[in-house]
């Protein structure tokens, strides 16, 4: 115990550089965020007043102008809403759900020795699951063999959690950290992540089709000279990221399909028990309970199935439960 907090006051006194890596990322991470809401913005708008207006002076069908501005209108609400989602929102750590004791006297009551080598010892940490998550069964408890210990963050850690270097923290059932959120994909916003890219290849695949008809039709020839400087980059851009998104859009489900994350999937060697037999508890462990197919695409806050802790049900009583550390 004591030369556990020896190491963790090394941690903290240990001279941290004013320039590091790590916030060199994440000055670069809120570029990427700023660039990626100025080209969703700026493709919304030559759809609007290049693309749809296009339409309109070729066809003068006032139904068929609110139609394809309706649509594109709502798959860009949902990108920008998951977007936005996936950048704010937790992804959930290990430090939402354990807190050391800080009562110094109650540790010393409870430590003890693994099978009487003094190497080892336990330390004490409060476990409080959400009251939020795991309501179909209560009754089954934190397994604590299940826990590994995080030298890092000086939390446990249980299974599918890994340490991100760059966010400092243990992220529950981490996918990957992404630059372009300035977030990890972890347990709790991976679901917005998923419908971010799959809402982006849906309103890139709507534009990319009017807008090919657009180039190759001879009806829009005439009002060539009516559209803005910007459709004849913008429509590029859209191409590009239709195929971008088609393929890494696809590859992302495909893991949900499997019950992997990427990590998981690196290390699909490995035997691993998370996947489900049916491919519906696959997208319930990302997407939360739904009762229609539909809902997995509607933005959401759907309880999960699990916390991130336990993979199974778990106990919402507050739980005192001793760790075993080197």
């Amino acid at each position: 115990m004591q030369q556990l907090q020896e190491d963790f006051q090394q941690n903290l006194n240990r001279p941290q550089t004013k320039y590091s890596l790590n916030k060199i990322l994440s000055c670069f991470s809120k570029l990427l965020i700023f660039f990626c809401y100025l080209l969703i913005s700026l493709l919304l708008y030559s759809f609007i007043f290049d693309t749809t207006m296009q339409y309109h002076l070729v066809y003068s069908n006032y139904c068929l102008t609110i139609i394809i501005l309706l649509i594109e209108l709502i798959l860009s609400f949902n990108v920008i809403i998951n977007y936005t989602f996936v950048i704010f929102f937790s992804p959930g750590t290990t430090q939402e759900y354990f807190k050391p004791i800080q009562n110094d006297t109650e540790n010393n009551e409870n430590q003890g020795e693994i099978d009487g080598n003094p190497s080892q010892r336990y330390l004490k940490f409060n476990y409080t699951p959400k009251l939020e998550a795991n309501t179909t069964n209560q009754s089954q408890i934190l397994d604590q063999s299940t826990l590994g210990f995080c030298h890092f963050c000086q939390l446990p850690k249980p299974k599918r959690a890994h340490h991100c270097s760059i966010c400092k923290k243990c992220i529950l059932k981490m996918d990957h950290h992404c630059p372009w959120v300035n977030n990890c994909v972890g347990h709790q916003n991976h679901r917005y992540f998923i419908l971010f890219l799959t809402y982006i290849f849906l309103g890139t695949s709507f534009a990319t089709l009017l807008n090919l008809n657009i180039i190759y039709s001879s009806d829009f020839y005439v009002y060539k000279n009516q559209r803005s400087f910007l459709f004849s980059t913008l429509w590029i851009v859209q191409l590009a990221l239709c195929l971008t998104m088609a393929s890494f859009g696809g590859w992302n489900w495909f893991l949900i399909l499997k019950g992997y994350t990427a990590i998981e999937f690196m290390n699909r060697n490995t035997k691993t028990t998370y996947e489900k037999a049916e491919i519906i508890e696959n997208l319930k462990q990302v997407f939360g309970n739904f009762k229609y197919f539909y809902q997995i695409f509607l933005p959401s806050f759907r309880q999960l199935p699990s916390n991130g802790v336990i993979w199974n049900q778990v106990d919402k009583d507050l739980q005192k439960i001793n760790i075993g550390v080197d």
